[in-house]
């Protein structure tokens, strides 16, 4: 069975109320919570800085917005050893690797793909050996070669386990339409090469792919965003309707007593919208 990542992103809004709604709502499905971890001098570009936004009932610079986002306690608010990092720069790294009560799991953001390569280097540095890493490779973006050559280069350090994630990127935090199977087939074959355990990252903003690609990954992550808020993430994330409908095919998977999935049994829980798609294998 594949292992659920909900991904908290920024669309906790840095307010612990929220955070704990969102744990509490993830809470049937979710083996493990991701959350990102940055300084917002290093993360943020200058320019950004002096621009306003509003937080909670104030309106603020957008540089004191992030430094609120990361104030956060996740050691506090977060399940004792169920939860990890996404760290999206060498202090946040090293604050990540002084906090207590989670998994010893690090993972790469997607954008590191387009960067100077270096900055791999520079991280598997400083984490401890006995830490795992995820990293993301937007293979639709990348192209079968450059994400070959990554590959390599990430297996050639032996030092810590690693797990490549599949992830569409979409366009502008716009949720792509529906999932190439074309490209998972493709990026299967190029990382089971290389790695015995492989994920996925959805940025569909439903539940269709990730239902269907259970038991394909060895992981799978989503974005979960509350109710009617808004963020730059809102519009890839699931929300509370399709928790219900993961809750339901899980709960299935989990608790079969059948050495077969029932297959009329399990197409009974599709919506109708879904069922109108072509290559759907919800086995």
């Amino acid at each position: 069975m594949s292992k659920i990542i909900v991904e908290l992103g920024i669309n906790h809004l840095g307010d612990e109320n929220l955070v704990e709604r969102m744990v509490e709502e993830t809470s049937k499905v979710a083996d493990l919570w991701k959350v990102q971890i940055r300084t917002p001098e290093i993360c943020v570009p200058k320019y950004m800085w002096n621009k306003k936004r509003w937080f909670g009932e104030k309106e603020v610079d957008y540089i004191d917005y992030k430094r609120e986002m990361e104030k956060l306690d996740w050691e506090k608010l977060l399940p004792k050893g169920k939860w990890f990092a996404s760290c999206w720069d060498i202090e946040a790294l090293k604050r990540f690797v002084e906090m207590d009560n989670k998994q010893k799991i690090v993972k790469f953001p997607a954008c590191f793909t387009f960067a100077d390569w270096q900055i791999y280097h520079d991280f598997l540095k400083e984490i401890p050996e006995d830490y795992e890493i995820f990293f993301s490779i937007p293979f639709y973006e990348l192209g079968e070669e450059k994400t070959e050559q990554l590959l390599y280069y990430m297996f050639s350090n032996l030092k810590h386990k690693k797990v490549p994630f599949l992830t569409f990127m979409g366009y502008n935090n716009k949720p792509m339409e529906r999932f190439d199977v074309k490209i998972v087939e493709k990026f299967l074959a190029i990382t089971r090469k290389y790695f015995f355990e492989v994920g996925y990252s959805s940025h569909s903003g439903t539940a269709f792919d990730i239902i269907t690609l259970l038991n394909v990954f060895d992981y799978i992550e989503f974005h979960y965003a509350v109710g009617s808020i808004r963020t730059s993430d809102t519009n890839i994330s699931l929300h509370r309707g399709d928790i219900v409908q993961l809750e339901l095919f899980l709960d299935f998977l989990r608790n079969s007593k059948y050495t077969q999935v029932d297959d009329e049994k399990l197409k009974s829980l599709i919506p109708e919208q879904w069922k109108k798609e072509e290559n759907v294998n919800v086995c």
